[in-house]
């Protein structure tokens, strides 16, 4: 209970102020400036290159995500589910996923518009709380990458977008270097 309310005022404060989402720019290396390195639970073999059109990322700090997203460089667009279900609703579409909720909705939209990944992030508890990137291929709803780091909300004011969110971000480069042909820094 105690990790839940925390997690809620983590989540209100980083609204609000935002400090902790800081968009990165990459440095020389291709990578950003991280001063730790994040565990990657899960990398599944896929052909990124098919699905490089479009990458979809929640609307909650969509700017976030967006910016990170984009300056990785590989992504040919980043739109935000609520963008995705706008074209699918200028195609004439929306009634096919409209009664569709979650990983099922996405897995329809994938299907009726083309072909996309998701990113998103999440939170694992164990004996401590991790902070996780994921990309989901939505037409089977398969975790193609997971990682993840501490998140220490005992302190809070310590987590930052170098030893927290860069981490995993340069986590992701590696997945999409490792698994595309056409990516190049």
């Amino acid at each position: 209970m105690k990790r839940h309310v925390l997690l809620l005022l983590f989540s209100i404060t980083v609204i609000s102020c935002g400090p902790f989402l800081k968009v990165s720019e990459l440095k020389k290396n291709g990578r950003f400036k991280a001063s730790k390195v994040a565990t990657t639970l899960k990398s599944v073999p896929f052909d990124l290159d098919t699905h490089k059109a479009l990458l979809v990322v929640p609307q909650d700090e969509s700017k976030f995500f967006i910016g990170m997203a984009k300056n990785i460089s590989y992504f040919d667009r980043v739109i935000t589910f609520e963008n995705l279900e706008k074209e699918i609703e200028k195609a004439g579409n929306l009634d096919k996923i409209s009664s569709l909720r979650g990983l099922d909705r996405w897995s329809k939209a994938y299907e009726i518009y083309q072909p996309f990944l998701i990113l998103t992030n999440d939170f694992r508890d164990e004996d401590e709380t991790y902070w996780q990137l994921k990309l989901i291929n939505p037409a089977n709803n398969e975790e193609l990458f997971v990682n993840e780091i501490p998140y220490d909300f005992d302190k809070i004011l310590w987590i930052t977008d170098k030893n927290t969110y860069n981490p995993t971000y340069n986590g992701l480069i590696e997945y999409i270097e490792s698994n595309s042909t056409t990516y190049n820094k």
